[in-house]
């Protein structure tokens, strides 16, 4: 996990975490993918992640999920971890299928011929791709339930996601390409946050992007 604690310790301000779900097992057919469920570690991971909230007073108001099961366990995962009674959200946007999918048989047949890399940074890159949004349009409604948020609630929103989901909004947001090397691990990701009256900020890998004129080009 490479998740900022130290930054979260000294930010009293409303806070949205995507987060990658914890440690996952793998199948060898692509088309079971939705079925792979955490792994005993991965289970271990995300309570302690909960243990770790809780310990730093950071109380959490709601959690977002995709509806894949492993999502679904995280986020149940790091509940116990932080005693926390909040609810938990089924988001189709987070995923099954996600904010970038428009029909999912064909972009899942898109994943399948070029690659979760490639997909994700053609997506990025503003490329139109089979069976997925534009990413303007994406990331449009994806930020605009994270201002609804940031208004709405005090504390801690968690969104539990997945890798790509996750990626490509860091990387479109950020303007930092996404490769290998900075692909979005378990229980990390981007957070949101508004210290300033109208602006709002982006944290991913310890570096602040204030994001406010994206946001702009979408009111």
């Amino acid at each position: 996990m490479n998740f900022n604690w130290e930054s979260l310790k000294n930010n009293n301000h409303p806070n949205i975490l995507l987060l990658r779900h914890a440690e996952r097992d793998y199948s060898s057919d692509p088309r079971d993918d939705f079925k792979c469920l955490l792994t005993e570690q991965g289970k271990k991971d995300a309570y302690s992640f909960g243990e770790r909230l809780l310990k730093l007073n950071k109380k959490i108001d709601v959690i977002k999920t995709s509806p894949i099961k492993r999502c679904v366990q995280t986020a149940k995962a790091i509940i116990n971890g932080a005693q926390s009674d909040c609810s938990i959200i089924y988001s189709k946007k987070l995923g099954d299928p996600g904010v970038f999918v428009s029909d999912e048989k064909i972009a899942f047949k898109t994943f399948l011929d070029i690659g979760i890399l490639n997909l994700v940074q053609k997506l990025v890159n503003g490329e139109n791709l089979p069976g997925l949004i534009e990413i303007n349009e994406a990331v449009k409604h994806f930020l605009n339930e994270v201002i609804s948020d940031l208004k709405e609630f005090s504390g801690i929103v968690l969104y539990i996601s997945h890798d790509a989901i996750i990626g490509s909004i860091a990387s479109y947001l950020s303007s930092i390409p996404l490769d290998s090397d900075n692909w979005i691990t378990y229980l990390d990701g981007p957070s949101f946050y508004n210290h300033e009256e109208n602006k709002i900020f982006m944290e991913w890998n310890r570096k602040n992007y204030e994001i406010s004129h994206k946001v702009n080009l979408f009111l």
